[in-house]
């Protein structure tokens, strides 16, 4: 597939950022930063939903309210309420972040596949402060259940795969030296039936955890806390807001949980067959207008239901046009 935003709006364009990168930026953006209490891990939370029990054992709060973003291994999750679904995906990934260097790449997410049983991806993520070095995020697929045996398998043979699937990736891969400097990801699957209770409310993966192959997880929870914090303004009363924010963030949500679910094989399985049909469905419908269209708003975050779109705020468009005009 050969994907670009412009197909959408000349203006648009994806960012990939890496995560001190975006801390300090909403960190820049909290005038009350000095207030974080760091270091510090939320295990549980009373039965009153207004105050948290720290790993030490220590409580604190009362709080007016409580914002669970603890991510898709969420602890506070069951404080709100039955799950509807809640399951681990059987597949993760090995990432770590290289220097870019001479990468022939340098604004493109690139990967590449074998069937659905192996894929490599390199997706340029910029610097981070203290850190001038331009960077790649890299990600290598694998069940999760195989963690230990890649490990066991040695960093040779790993090299040695890579090599005849991607050289050029392989290159980049140089500063590694132990399976330790690659960090372990894994995900879950999970559709509540609430995503808040009396004072409690989830946000981003601790709400709606999926697969990441849509890659929208911090554009979703982003999102969630723009959604809330709007709720919050409009409505006085606090169920009321968080009733708000839940309904309108579950519209949007909703076909990125269903399409996750259902695409998630046709890049991460051994289903060798389903990854035949994939490679040969996939470019003949990107080129189709109609199916052009959808998976480009499915991709920049823009879809709303089966056939409907989240209309970009003016305002948005036009910072967008003016910072790529300078």
């Amino acid at each position: 597939m050969d994907m670009r935003y412009a197909g959408l709006d000349a203006r648009l364009f994806g960012l990939g950022m890496q995560r001190g990168a975006l801390f300090s930026l909403l960190a820049q953006a909290w005038t009350d930063i000095d207030t974080l209490h760091r270091g510090i891990a939320i295990d549980a939370i009373d039965d009153g939903t207004r105050r948290i029990r720290d790993s030490s054992g220590r409580w604190h709060g009362p709080f007016d309210l409580v914002v669970a973003a603890d991510g898709s291994a969420s602890r506070l999750r069951d404080g709100v309420a039955t799950h509807g679904l809640d399951r681990p995906y059987p597949w993760g990934a090995l990432w770590c972040l290289l220097p870019r260097g001479e990468w022939p790449w340098p604004d493109e997410l690139r990967q590449r596949y074998v069937a659905a049983r192996r894929m490599i991806g390199l997706l340029p993520v910029g610097t981070r402060p203290g850190d001038a070095t331009p960077r790649l995020s890299f990600f290598w697929s694998l069940p999760t259940a195989d963690f230990d045996a890649w490990q066991v398998r040695g960093l040779p043979a790993w090299r040695r795969e890579i090599q005849a699937m991607w050289p050029e990736a392989h290159e980049r891969l140089e500063v590694v030296h132990e399976a330790s400097q690659l960090a372990r990801a894994s995900y879950r699957d999970t559709v509540l039936k609430r995503w808040h209770r009396d004072r409690l409310v989830l946000i981003g993966d601790a709400a709606h955890a999926m697969s990441p192959q849509l890659g929208q997880g911090v554009n979703m929870a982003l999102m969630d806390a723009l959604s809330l914090r709007d709720a919050l303004r409009m409505q006085a009363d606090i169920g009321a807001a968080l009733a708000q924010y839940e309904h309108e963030r579950r519209r949007h949500v909703r076909i990125y949980q269903f399409w996750s679910r259902w695409l998630t094989p046709l890049f991460q399985s051994e289903r060798d067959l389903v990854a035949k049909l994939r490679d040969v469905a996939f470019l003949p419908l990107g080129r189709l207008p109609g199916g052009r269209g959808h998976m480009l708003r499915v991709l920049s975050g823009t879809q709303q239901g089966l056939f409907s779109r989240l209309a970009l705020q003016a305002e948005f468009i036009a910072a967008l046009d003016d910072d790529t005009g300078r």
